[in-house]
């Protein structure tokens, strides 16, 4: 170990330096008030070093020459400690990096810049060093630790914002360090650093991570290329996309799922950032499949699809369009309808339809005629729809054209059907009527059904024929007939009564039967009036019986009265013996019997069919006037009140006799009905060219049972009649060519003779009124 000799210089050269090559200079230059007053107040430390090498001339050890106050502060140590000392006596330890330094100073004469930790000192030194001559090195050491503690708690500063910038960043983010082999090839990465959401995916936590190698915690990188493109980057600078990886079967830390990354490069290892885009995969794929369905769904649905651009081009066409218009899609493509060469007119008028749409954002729908593909006229059902991008604005127009040629004419073969129905139905002469199976309601009523029984249509729709009280059957026999069309549906050829807005019953024969109207079930009902067929038909069985009888009392009416004026004969001659005077009394009574039975068996025979008339003309109301005084007096006598309207009514030819008694059966039937205190009112008047007798009494009615059976000989209501009256009243009448009819109720009984060819009872009513 020696001094070393790279020469000492000149002594006798003086300069005022602190970097003079020559220590004695320099302990010179001390000596100057000037120079030692800067040396010893200067707040950088100094000190000068000897450098002592070893036989090989390698820098060993240095000797300290001089130092300054700033020196002795910075290290602990006093002057007199240390000048002479080596840095080996001072500390144990010798930072062999310094004296490697120190020897590139004083080896190459250029001075160096040293940032170090000095354990000696305790401290962070910044350290200016110079070779001031031959073996020589002057250090000037600056305390930085304030401005590396500064430095640091920046760096944690921008570190800790870095952190909270990555942790709550969604995407995965980690910084791993290049770990090199001697050689100087990379053989691994380092973790360095992981973000929260990169510990969550990974289910490994920070701590873990940290200084963890990669493959230690991703085996499967060893063998994986992905290792490789990771070495690529660090060592070309080319940053690396991944757009789809599986880190499953790697490692410990292995990812569930498919992640996309991107790596980069920094300093001397690589920054990644990664998502876990499983979902998103799945997603496109369920979108890709549903545009695969949606596609093949279009492809084949049979309406034609269009797409335009705002400028009405044909951006996509579906292959429909061929089917129904015979044109290929391709030709089409990127047209506009005028390159088509579509009608002007129907040109026109889909554009002003599509600008409406583009202005108002609002869609339209419309039925268009259309050439199909045989060049014959279709029907299309056409919807224009807007489509919006991300902003709400149109971007496209979607045409959806729906071929309705089929349902156009099943429409037109149903209107033609449905009013070849309403004329069958409101035209028919027949009544017609549609009623729902469901609730009994009416749905629909024909002209002639309104007609018969005088309602109008609001009346009826909606309602029922009970509520309406239409039904003018019994209860049990209504309940009967509904019960078996129910079961039956369809019901032919029967018969039932119905009841007019007016009272008035009518007969009807009526089928039904079920059909379906407007999807629901329904029951229709024909019918036809038989009133009067069953009017005339109870009139020609009472006439066959009035014919009947009249026939027996034509046959046998002589030959009974015979033998009984015989006997009146014998009794009245007994009346005039004196010895039979005693029994004058029983006599009497006997006569008036065979009167009465005389009396019975005149109007037996005024029923014979060929009873002669002897027509004279005359006045009803002359008739009328001579009776009423009797009429009047019977009235009074039964304790009621008799009256006569007679109205402006022409002569007529009839038989007075006759009428007479017709007059007087019906006023002595209307005054027997009544209880005490009745009123008995005859009329007279014109209706229809007919002169019409009416007798109205205000008794308590006639019973339906027995109002069915009038006319018919022997039906009686009287305890002590005959049943004979108005048989007789109805053979007069039919003499006369008159017709009789009787209305009854519990306000009383209306009985009408019209002397005319023709009757009708209610005809007769109004013109009354």
């Amino acid at each position: 170990m020696q001094i070393g000799k790279w020469g000492r210089g000149d002594r006798s050269r003086k300069s005022f330096s602190i970097a003079s090559p020559n220590p004695q200079d320099f302990c010179d230059n001390l000596k100057d008030k000037q120079f030692r007053q800067l040396f010893e107040s200067m707040n950088e430390g100094f000190v000068l070093y000897e450098m002592i090498v070893n036989s090989q001339g390698k820098v060993v050890d240095a000797r300290i020459l001089s130092t300054n106050p700033a020196y002795e502060r910075q290290f602990g140590w006093r002057r007199e400690q240390v000048i002479g000392k080596r840095l080996s006596e001072l500390s144990p330890i010798v930072n062999s990096a310094w004296l490697e330094k120190y020897e590139q100073i004083v080896k190459t004469g250029q001075p160096l810049t040293i940032e170090e930790y000095s354990p000696l000192a305790d401290r962070w030194l910044l350290a200016n060093a110079y070779t001031p001559g031959p073996g020589m090195v002057a250090v000037v050491f600056t305390n930085i630790t304030e401005h590396k503690r500064m430095q640091e708690e920046l760096a944690r500063a921008r570190e800790d914002r870095f952190k909270k910038c990555f942790d709550n960043s969604p995407d995965c983010f980690a910084i791993l360090r290049a770990e090199r082999s001697a050689a100087g090839q990379i053989i691994d990465f380092v973790h360095e650093y992981i973000n929260t959401a990169g510990c969550l995916e990974t289910g490994v936590s920070e701590k873990d991570y940290s200084g963890r190698r990669l493959l230690d915690l991703y085996t499967g990188f060893g063998t994986a290329s992905l290792f490789e493109q990771y070495c690529q980057v660090v060592e070309t600078g080319e940053p690396l996309k991944i757009d789809a990886i599986s880190y499953s079967g790697m490692g410990i830390a292995s990812l569930d799922g498919v992640c996309g990354a991107n790596v980069i490069k920094l300093d001397d290892g690589i920054a990644v950032t990664w998502r876990n885009i499983t979902d998103k995969i799945r997603l496109e794929e369920e979108l890709r499949r549903r545009e695969r369905q949606y596609r093949t769904l279009i492809e084949n649905i049979p309406m034609v699809i269009c797409r335009y651009d705002r400028d009405f081009r044909h951006i996509y066409v579906s292959p429909a369009v061929e089917t129904d218009f015979g044109v290929n899609a391709e030709q089409v493509m990127d047209k506009t309808w005028q390159e088509i060469g579509i009608n002007q007119t129907l040109y026109r008028s889909w554009q002003r339809e599509f600008e409406k749409v583009l202005r108002t954002g609002q869609a339209v729908a419309g039925d268009v005629e259309l050439p199909d593909a045989q060049g014959a006229t279709g029907y299309y059902h056409v919807q224009v729809l807007p489509e919006t991008d991300e902003q709400g604005r149109i971007e496209t127009l979607l045409t959806i054209a729906q071929d309705i040629t089929k349902r156009k004419q099943a429409e037109e073969a149903l209107r033609q059907s449905e009013e070849r129905f309403h004329k069958a139905f409101h035209g028919n002469g027949a009544m017609m009527c549609i009623v729902r199976t469901a609730n009994d309601q009416i749905v629909e009523v024909n002209q002639r059904l309104l007609d018969v029984i005088g309602y109008t249509r609001d009346e009826l729709v909606g309602h029922t024929f009970q509520k309406l009280n239409l039904w003018a059957e019994d209860h049990k026999r209504a309940e009967s007939l509904l019960g078996e069309i129910r079961v039956k549906g369809n019901l032919q050829s029967f018969e039932f009564c119905l009841r007019t807005k007016s009272g008035k019953i009518v007969t009807l024969l009526a089928s039904t039967s079920l059909l379906t109207l407007h999807d629901e079930l329904c029951r229709i009902y024909t019918a036809q009036d038989i009133t009067k067929e069953r009017r005339l038909e109870a009139e020609m069985q009472r006439l066959d019986r009035l014919n009947l009888v009249g026939e027996m009392a034509a046959s046998i009416g002589h030959e009974v009265r015979n033998p009984m004026t015989t006997v009146r004969g014998y009794l009245q001659m007994f009346q005039r013996r004196a010895e039979l005077a005693k029994y004058g009394e029983q006599l009497t009574t006997m006569i008036e019997e065979l009167d009465r039975a005389n009396a019975i068996i005149s109007e037996f025979l005024s029923l014979a069919k060929n009873k002669a008339i002897d027509r004279k003309r005359g006045n009803l109301n002359t008739i009328i006037r001579s009776l009423f005084p009797l009429i009047e007096a019977d009235a009074l006598r039964m304790g009621h009140e008799a009256a006569v309207r007679t109205g402006d009514i022409p002569d007529n030819e009839f038989d007075p006799q006759q009428v007479r008694q017709l007059i007087l059966n019906l006023t002595r039937n209307g005054l027997e009905a009544m209880q005490g205190g009745g009123r008995l009112t005859i009329r007279t008047y014109l209706s229809s060219q007919a002169i019409v007798l009416e007798v109205q009494d205000t008794g308590s009615g006639i019973p339906d049972e027995i109002l069915q059976q009038l006319g018919t000989p022997f039906v009686t209501t009287k305890e002590t009649g005959t049943g004979l009256g108005l048989p007789v009243c109805f053979r007069i009448a039919e003499r006369h060519g008159a017709k009789m009819g009787i209305q009854s109720s519990s306000q009383g009984t209306t009985v009408c003779v019209a002397f005319s060819d023709v009757l009708d009872i209610d005809e007769t009513k109004r013109e009354r009124h």
